[in-house]
């Protein structure tokens, strides 16, 4: 499995590496994770090639949303979990 995590903060991404690292160890499953601190550099990088994207929606630059929708023109079916540190 191939897991995108796009986040502004490293310390909110680092915590969601270290969930997906603890999954991969207890169900076995062999999970990628990549991290992007930009959704600039994200989307350079994308090709379609990730089942699950977890994004930022508050980010500068441009919003998870818009870069969902980005997403979507190159990719329709890798799942978009969006996250936030919003109240």
């Amino acid at each position: 499995m191939h897991i995108a995590i796009v986040d502004d903060a490293r310390e909110d991404a680092g915590r969601l590496e270290t969930f997906l690292d603890r999954y991969q160890r207890e169900t076995g499953t062999a999970i990628q994770v990549s991290t992007f601190a930009a959704s600039v550099d994200f989307l350079e990088e994308f090709h379609g090639d990730y089942d699950i994207i977890f994004l930022d929606i508050e980010m500068p630059g441009s919003d998870g949303l818009e870069v969902a929708h980005e997403i979507r023109r190159k990719d329709e079916t890798a799942a978009i979990v969006f996250i936030t540190n919003m109240a």
